[in-house]
C-alpha cells in the first residue's frame, strides 16, 4: 500500500467535487490513524546496485 507522506494531501483530496476522489480522504490505507501507523513497518532502502539490479531485470520482463 501507499501511505501518502504529504499532510496537506488529505484536505485536498476531501474537498474535492468528484465523489470518489473526495472518498480517498477517508482511506485508511492511504491515511492510516495512530493505530494503525503503531501496527506498520518500513522497508528498508535498497542499495544503488540493487536498485540496478531490479531495474535490469523489470526491463528485460517489460521488453525495454
Amino acid at each position: 500500500n501507499y501511505v501518502c507522506p504529504v499532510p496537506a494531501a488529505q484536505d485536498v483530496l476531501g474537498s474535492s467535487d468528484d465523489e470518489e476522489t473526495a472518498a480517498l480522504a477517508e482511506d485508511p490505507l492511504i491515511f492510516p490513524d495512530a493505530a494503525m501507523r503503531e501496527r506498520l513497518a518500513i522497508a528498508r532502502d535498497i542499495s544503488a546496485a540493487e536498485r540496478a539490479e531490479f531495474a535490469k531485470r523489470w526491463n528485460g520482463i517489460v521488453g525495454v
